[in-house]
């Protein structure tokens, strides 16, 4: 009985085995790198070639040099391996990958072994166990190979020993270079080492799972054997009868001979006709899939002008390494959520949640490459694969809106038919559509195109789903519950950090946690990238190489850390200062590592560079807008110390947290209005000067966890790092912009600086206002922001002047919060007392506390004063529009409103100016 359910759990194993031998020793190789750091590539011609070189390694061994006996004991088992190796893997030869087959990439495993040997020194004796226990598995294999049938399943089963040989050869290789042979043979046996005792289970376990799977395959032999001679006898019969039939029907056939002939030749004749168009159909399919439809660019036309998600695809695609993020399409999760028309109980939406830097966005990206891949290999031109890619740092991308409109226009690039019925009912007369409302959108234009009845289907990729702006959740929540109706078509995919997973599996999602046991693969891949490419790094020891992937691979908790503290190994470049790097204590998370690229910076720096970075890092980590480089040197000039900035961007500390974008990302090359922009950088790029001016490029960080960590600051945090908590750095930056808005700065500010003076002090004096609970100020801190709050609302100095320069309108601002705001900071100025202030912030704040309608007031005044002293009716129409605009806030003061919403996107902004949400927002 046991027997059976033994046979019956192997059947059922087997059945279920559906992987391909190709790409089980694809990974195997690519193991084998993981764990040596060294590709295998092919360098022999034949198994005589190998025999020679090994022998040529084992006679030039350090110990036992002259002991024939030993190497031609040695020489006997290698000899004998190679050939038990050839045997086993006849059958794998045509499934495994061709250029480079198992037998060959054993043995040059073996070869690199005894290679290895040669350099440290090792021990006849202990290499010859290694060979003499590696040769009795061989026998088996051999013995039980010649009993399985040509079978994929079985084939699988055979493949997994050769894999396991390849991880044993590969951890031995790995443990001769470190000089702990000898320790690995004996662990090897006793089981003490964790990565070789599983690497010797996994081979044991293989190997008894192959002598299984032949086991079934006798016995079902012999079942079927009975089985065919009691349906020979029956198959005799019928074919006796078949003759029988056939022997008539060609009777038949020979007395209406002609008449069967001239029927034949009319249908070669429709043959060659349908042959020929099935030819033509597929350049058709091929013409409209990867070329996008005439029509589309209506489609496109209709929809605002904002950033194709195609750009951050292809920036995102530039930093690819081969074999990476593939590990995603293993996970059951996946399969599951694939398989949906099969399975319509299946999740349609799948959540792919993982920490900072764990490389989601490339996850999203190689999930996009694979269903466009399934679809063209599926040979249907219905099936649509579009992507949206969420950023806080742009109002293009930080609206659920815009992914609509984008999902829509990709729809229509994608496919000829679909994009047809989308022109229609653009053009339709009865029906208005409203292009700021997604839902209008979505159920107007998307939504009847993958309906149950269709045929088509869309596959949409979603990456960054917490980067929306926070009074978007709700709006894509709603649509992830659109998606569940099951007659549509439609399926999801989201990556995201697990602050939203528990949100996201309420609606039903399945979840895929990146793990660092899942991504353990991509992490050895990563670092060997580095270690044989890096200037710094290709040039170290193999030993070195060796300590530092077995290093990072137990101290890495994400992808983004094994690549920082890269970077950090490949500018130290010497070995020494290595070694003592890996031997002390190394970072435990990414934050730590942050801090301690932080602590390299402040200790190049003086005391005044420090101050100067620490306001630097405040405009780049809370500005409503990137800061470009000429508004950060603009900074540098109004801030003490002497600091080159241009020079320090290039550093080897400062280049680990800044970097300056290029104009690929300043500028949309794909939208179709910004051709204009295209060609004049095609045009600056043609000239000497003009290549290297990017005065106007702004400064990032090099990663948005970078920039999480400037923002996390706390309130106690220490005065001299080189953060800032959230308020005291709104304050700082207020204090500069009222400064230049009043015109105290003088010229050393450029036009940038100044129109985001004009365009976002507002902003930042609200966000204040929100965060003034979290307020430590000091007295004098306080006097001083109360005095610029002051400066710009009563209109002193050139502030009506400057705001009417820029071309900022007030209606640019929101509303709804500035009552609330004015009386925050009256409140302020109370506490203080009159003995602190001056007369006019008194004179203010009473005002403001007693109506905070009357804020505006004194604003309004000063443009009044322009508009009386204008010397052209243009000017005097420019004053008078602008003092109509302040007095206009006055009725708005005293809105209420229960979420902090500057501005929502009622319409598209195309002069340059700025909305709250862009930057630093609401969480």
């Amino acid at each position: 009985m046991a027997v059976k359910i033994d046979v019956k759990c192997m059947k059922e194993e087997l059945d279920k085995d559906k992987r391909d031998v190709s790409d089980l020793w694809n990974d195997a190789l690519k193991n084998y790198k993981g764990i040596v750091g060294v590709s295998l590539q092919p360098k022999f011609a034949g198994v005589d070639e190998m025999i020679k070189f090994g022998t040529e390694q084992m006679n030039a061994f350090h110990r036992f040099r002259h002991n024939e006996k030993k190497v031609d004991k040695l020489r006997s088992l290698f000899i004998s391996n190679m050939d038990y190796i050839q045997k086993g893997a006849q059958q794998l030869i045509a499934a495994a990958t061709p250029a480079f087959p198992p037998a060959a990439a054993i043995g040059t495993a073996l070869t690199y072994m005894l290679s290895a040997c040669k350099q440290v020194s090792a021990d006849y004796d202990v290499v010859t166990a290694f060979f003499e226990d590696m040769n009795a598995f061989l026998q088996r294999i051999t013995i039980l190979e010649s009993r399985l049938p040509s079978y994929p399943a079985y084939r699988n089963c055979l493949m997994d020993v050769f894999t396991a040989v390849l991880d044993m050869c590969g951890f031995a290789t790995k443990y001769i270079e470190l000089g702990r042979f000898k320790k690995w043979v004996l662990n090897m046996v006793r089981g003490e080492d964790g990565d070789l005792a599983s690497a010797r289970k996994k081979m044991d376990t293989r190997l008894s799972r192959l002598q299984s799977a032949t086991e079934y395959a006798i016995l079902g032999n012999t079942e079927k054997l009975q089985v065919m001679s009691a349906e020979l006898k029956q198959n005799d019969e019928m074919q006796t009868q078949m003759l029988e039939e056939q022997t008539k029907l060609l009777e038949a056939v020979l007395e209406t001979q002609d008449s069967v002939r001239n029927d034949l030749k009319d249908i070669r004749k429709l043959l060659s006709v349908f042959e020929e168009r099935r030819r033509e159909e597929p350049g058709k399919q091929k013409n409209n899939k990867s070329g996008k439809p005439p029509t589309s660019d209506r489609v496109r036309g209709f929809f605002y002008d904002t950033i194709d998600p195609a750009h951050e695809y292809r920036n995102i695609k530039d930093t690819f390494i081969p074999d990476m993020s593939t590990w995603i399409f293993e996970e059951e999760a996946w399969n599951d959520w694939l398989a949906q028309e099969n399975e319509k109980s299946a999740s349609k939406l799948l959540c792919i949640s993982g920490p900072p830097g764990a490389g989601k966005s490339h996850l999203a990206v190689s999930a996009h490459d694979r269903l466009v891949q399934l679809a063209d290999r599926g040979g249907d031109a219905s099936d649509c694969v579009v992507q949206f890619y969420f950023r806080e740092t742009n109002d293009d991308t930080c609206y659920f809106l815009y992914a609509i409109h984008w999902i829509t226009i990709q729809i229509a690039e994608q496919n000829a038919r679909l994009c047809e019925k989308i022109n229609i009912e653009l053009a339709r007369e009865d029906t208005e559509l409203d292009v700021d409302d997604w839902q209008d959108v979505w159920n107007k234009l998307v939504k009847p195109l993958f309906s149950g009845t269709s045929g088509a289907r869309l596959q949409i990729v979603f990456d960054g789903l917490d980067e929306l702006a926070p009074d978007e959740h709700a709006v894509a929540y709603q649509f992830l519950e659109l998606i569940k109706e099951p007659e549509l078509n439609i399926t999801v995919l989201c990556t995201t950090r697990p602050a939203l997973v528990s949100k996201l599996e309420g609606l039903g999602s399945k979840t895929v946690q990146i793990t660092k046991e899942k991504q353990l693969s991509d992490l050895k891949t990563l670092i060997w990238h580095h270690l044989n490419n890096d200037a710094g790094l290709k040039r170290l020891s193999r030993y070195m190489k060796q300590r530092i992937s077995s290093r990072l691979e137990e101290k890495g908790d994400c992808l983004l850390y094994a690549e920082h503290m890269l970077k950090r190994f490949n500018a130290t470049g010497r070995e020494p200062l290595i070694l003592k790097q890996l031997d002390q204590s190394m970072p435990d998370t990414l934050e730590q590592l942050y801090t301690t690229i932080l602590a390299d910076l402040q200790r190049k720096a003086t005391l005044e560079q420090q101050q100067t970075l620490k306001d630097l890092f405040i405009w780049l980590t809370f500005s409503i807008r990137p800061i470009t480089v000429s508004e950060a040197m603009s900074l540098a000039r109004l801030l003490p110390g002497q600091l080159n900035l241009e020079e320090e961007l290039q550093s080897q500390h400062l280049s680990r947290i800044l970097r300056i974008a290029d104009l690929e990302e300043a500028i949309d090359l794909s939208s179709p209005s910004r051709n204009s922009e295209l060609q004049e950088l095609q045009e600056q790029q043609g000239s000497t000067d003009a290549a290297y001016d990017d005065w106007n490029l702004p400064i990032k960080f090099q990663e948005r966890s970078m920039r999480d960590f400037f923002r996390s600051a706390k309130v106690s945090e220490d005065p001299k790092s080189l953060r800032t908590p959230v308020f005291e750095a709104h304050r700082k930056i207020f204090i500069t912009l009222s400064q230049i808005l009043c015109g105290t700065v003088g010229d050393a500010v450029g036009d940038g600086l100044r129109t985001y003076a004009a365009s976002c002090w507002i902003f930042h004096l609200s966000w204040m206002w929100y965060y003034g609970k979290s307020c430590r100020s000091t007295d004098d801190e306080k006097v001083a922001l109360l005095e610029a709050v002051c400066a710009v609302l009563n209109g002193e100095g050139d502030v009506a002047k400057n705001l009417e320069l820029q071309g900022v309108e007030y209606d640019d601002f929101g509303f709804q919060n500035t009552g609330p705001t004015m009386a925050f900071f009256a409140t302020m100025a109370k506490e203080l007392g009159e003995g602190r202030l001056k007369e006019s912030v008194m004179h203010w704040a009473e005002e403001v506390a007693g109506n905070s309608k009357r804020a505006f007031v004194n604003l309004g005044k000063a443009h009044i004063r322009n508009w009386f002293g204008a010397t052209d009716l243009k000017l005097a129409q420019r004053s008078y529009k602008y003092a109509r605009g302040a007095l206009a806030l006055v009725s708005y003061c005293s809105v209420p409103v229960a979420f902090f919403v500057w501005s929502l996107p009622q319409r598209r902004r195309k002069s340059g100016r700025v909305s709250a949400n862009s930057g630093h927002r609401l969480t």
